[in-house]
């Protein structure tokens, strides 16, 4: 490489970077700015809750404006670096250094020169000389000092404040900062200053058993408290009940289903509540099947929702139950242990002879209902009795020779036939 070859490469080194002091004190100032803008409108949404529309506009300015400063003051100078784009020339790089360096500017500038005329004229010699002369002079001079990168540190006292301004506000009160950012990315959305206080419910469980009543019970926390609140639901707004304690009361009667619900005090709305309502099992309806022992005689029946019964000893009885909301029943004969009753499809069976008065009980549940409700029956059972016979004896007293009875026989399920067993001893 000849000392031109050298010159050119020197000042190319030069023209990156001045395009580099570029590319530095264009991100100082952009940072600065942006940083700058970004916390006077953070700081003024916090506290004043811009609509909508000028939240839009203040983004609309952030990327309109920020984005021009961006390709301006930082991707054109980087590009710049790397000799793409517009960049200046040999002879604007000279005169940069010239004025850093007085006596080298014309010297520079007339190497330059003189090489372009080499370029019209190769064969003279002279000129190749001169120019290597001239060029071997000014291969002392350092052109890369004509480009001080301390001169930026001028600009710090732009970027300072607002770096300092914002670490405070993250270490002292970060939510300034990320509540306005959250709001100031959802410009469509409408945001409602804090109120004085906050609705809270004091009422934990918001379950109830179907067609029960529930009682929702809230209060307030914060520096001050409502005279009154109302509770919305359904379409509408009901005055609720205010007791000593400054909490506010309302029942919902025989729940029917499931209630959502909002409170509201002196403009101050709750988000919204569920009231989840869970089914009790139920017994739609019964029926029992009663079959008679054969001695009776009687013909079998079937009883509806009769849980109290009468029957005779060693009667048979089959309940068969139609249920909602069952997955369980258990049968419980007298003081016995529960019997598990097969069942599906909401129908329960159970089957049970009785040869005397018992007791029974009948336990329905389902997965919601903690407890069991519990049916208690009384099977009163009538005794068979052992027949009865009345007879009276009457002799023939003229001749001695006849015998006559006379009687009556009795049962409480009738006579079929009566036999006269007898003997006779001489």
């Amino acid at each position: 490489m000849n000392q031109y070859e050298q010159l050119i490469a020197r000042l190319d080194a030069f023209i990156r970077r001045f395009y580099t002091n570029k590319l530095i004190r264009g991100v100082l100032l952009f940072l600065a700015a942006a940083l700058a803008y970004y916390l006077l409108v953070s700081l003024g949404e916090y506290y004043f809750y811009f609509p909508s529309w000028v939240r839009f506009s203040l983004l609309g300015i952030f990327i309109s404006v920020g984005g021009f400063a961006l390709v301006w003051l930082i991707i054109i100078p980087l590009l710049q670096t790397q000799k793409l784009g517009k960049v200046i020339s040999h002879e604007k790089a000279a005169q940069i250094i010239g004025n850093h360096f007085p006596d080298v500017q014309d010297k520079l500038l007339n190497v330059l020169q003189l090489r372009s005329k080499v370029g019209d004229a190769r064969e003279s010699q002279l000129l190749l000389a001169s120019i290597e002369q001239k060029t071997k002079e000014l291969s002392p001079i350092p052109f890369q000092s004509a480009v001080n990168y301390s001169k930026n540190k001028k600009y710090l006292k732009y970027i300072l404040p607002p770096v300092l301004a914002g670490l405070f506000i993250l270490l002292a009160s970060p939510d300034v900062l990320i509540q306005s950012s959250k709001r100031l990315l959802s410009p469509s959305k409408t945001f409602i200053p804090p109120a004085p206080f906050e609705i809270t419910l004091k009422t934990k469980n918001l379950r109830v058993a179907q067609f029960e009543d529930i009682e929702v019970i809230a209060g307030t926390q914060g520096k001050s408290a409502p005279d009154q609140m109302y509770m919305l639901y359904n379409g509408q707004e009901i005055l609720m009940q205010k007791k000593e304690n400054g909490t506010f009361a309302h029942t919902f009667y025989k729940v029917p289903k499931n209630i959502s619900f909002q409170l509201k005090a002196a403009d101050v709305l709750s988000k919204t509540y569920d009231i989840q309502t869970w089914y009790k099992p139920l017994i739609k309806q019964f029926r029992v099947s009663v079959d008679y022992p054969d001695y009776t005689g009687r013909k079998d029946e079937m009883l509806d929702n009769i849980g109290d019964i009468i029957a005779p000893q060693g009667t048979t009885l089959r309940w068969v139950f139609q249920t909602e909301h069952t997955e369980q029943m258990e049968f419980i004969m007298g003081h016995g242990s529960p019997v598990k009753m097969p069942g599906q499809m909401q129908q329960f069976v159970y089957t049970q002879t009785f040869m005397r008065d018992t007791s029974y009980s009948i336990l329905i549940s389902n997965k919601d209902y903690a407890g069991k409700d519990t049916l208690k029956y009384q099977v009163s059972v009538i005794p068979d009795q052992f027949p009865s016979i009345n007879v009276q004896q009457y002799n023939d007293t003229l001749t001695d020779n006849y015998v006559l009875f006379v009687g009556e026989a009795g049962d409480d399920y009738g006579i079929r036939n009566v036999s006269l067993h007898y003997s006779i001893q001489k």
